[in-house]
């Protein structure tokens, strides 16, 4: 059983995780593609998306703590993502069409993240793995699928929801591998003041506030780097930077999850902030495309180290029976009020002060988050791998 929890384990981060790399940088390529479509289309769509995840998160992961098998929870979201993107290969596609499609697909989509971080956590004691081993494979999943992609046969903007069936179809494969043997039963008391409590609270201003910057530092950053009027560098060289940032990141999960000792998560989220700002930093101070290259090592950091803690932090502080709800909560502060918040923001910042200035004001901000992080995070919570 070990060996197959395992092994299922590695594919659910794996193939999934290759659905997210094709969504994130295609869909808006296949928007664009459409006869009727401009870039007013293209930032709806992303704002609709944005929007139908966050109702989502919060329905599927209600629904998921209620029930024994959450596999089975997200097999069903699986196999209705794999249904939802046939509709994009309907001839004939309409703006209306394209509005309504694109809330069925986000009703389903991204719900993997909470619910294979939850049954990761739930297995860790069987599997005999840390969290962050198996972690990993979601950024490993991603990176390669960033390479694949270049090579794998494209017939149209609309093939990629090929390749979203068939990756849907083998983790829905690697779903049914981890079966309810493998999952502790919820005890049948839970906690009556629910998800909610001190410690979660704070942790989810912490996500709001790095979340602001990452957006700012993801939606500026390939403008600054790829523009005459910034950097100067290519698309196709920020891609490299974006791959072999998360080779970096699948790198330090894999060493964080060797870790055999005591270590303070307080002290943890303050590198990832560190982290933060150094890149914000390199992006600020340099303007030449090939130091700036050097900002990989620190995406790889901060990304990897924050994948590696926050599902095992929030299963710490946290009453049983409720991670999942948890995780759709956290989701929707990093994805939604802190994403939102730092598009908007930086936008705004972009057109007063230039883009180059956002990094500047990021690295203030991340350093205010530093100071804070002692009373954000309590000393009594710590890892113990």
């Amino acid at each position: 059983m070990k060996k197959r929890i395992s092994a299922a384990l590695i594919m659910l981060y794996l193939f999934p995780w290759g659905i997210q790399f094709m969504v994130s940088n295609f869909l808006p390529v296949y928007v664009a593609s459409l006869p009727f479509a401009n870039e007013e289309t293209v930032g709806t769509v992303t704002a609709i998306g944005a929007v139908v995840t966050v109702f989502a998160q919060f329905i599927w992961t209600k629904i998921a703590d209620k029930v024994k098998r959450k596999n089975n929870v997200l097999s069903l979201t699986l196999l209705m993502l794999a249904g939802f993107s046939a509709l994009f290969f309907i001839k004939g596609i309409n703006l209306v069409m394209l509005y309504v499609f694109v809330v069925f697909f986000y009703s389903c989509y991204m719900v993997h993240m909470p619910l294979i971080d939850t049954i990761n956590a739930e297995n860790t004691a069987i599997t005999g793995h840390s969290f962050s081993h198996f972690r990993s494979f979601a950024s490993f999943g991603y990176a390669v699928m960033g390479i694949l992609f270049a090579f794998i046969p494209k017939d149209g903007a609309n093939s990629i929801f090929s390749y979203i069936i068939i990756l849907a179809f083998a983790s829905v494969v690697a779903s049914s591998l981890v079966g309810s043997d493998s999952q502790p039963k919820p005890k049948q008391e839970k906690n009556s003041k629910g998800v909610m409590n001190k410690a979660f609270v704070l942790y989810l201003i912490f996500t709001v506030i790095l979340y602001i910057s990452s957006s700012m530092i993801n939606t500026f950053f390939p403008v600054y780097y790829s523009s005459a009027e910034g950097i100067g560098g290519s698309v196709e060289m920020y891609g490299v930077i974006i791959t072999v940032g998360t080779f970096i990141e699948w790198g330090v999960m894999i060493l964080f999850g060797k870790i055999k000792k005591e270590i303070n998560y307080k002290y943890v989220f303050m590198i990832i902030v560190v982290s933060v700002i150094l890149k914000s930093g390199i992006i600020y101070l340099f303007d030449n495309k090939y130091l700036v290259m050097l900002t990989v090592i620190f995406h790889g950091i901060w990304n990897g180290l924050l994948w590696s803690v926050s599902t095992p932090y929030m299963k710490k502080i946290v009453p049983e029976g409720t991670l999942t709800s948890a995780s759709g909560m956290w989701s929707i502060a990093a994805y939604g009020a802190g994403t939102f918040t730092g598009s908007f923001l930086g936008g705004q910042l972009a057109t007063a002060l230039g883009i180059r200035t956002i990094f500047l004001i990021i690295c203030f901000m991340m350093a205010i988050l530093t100071v804070l992080c002692p009373f954000l995070f309590p000393k009594e919570h710590k890892i113990i791998e």
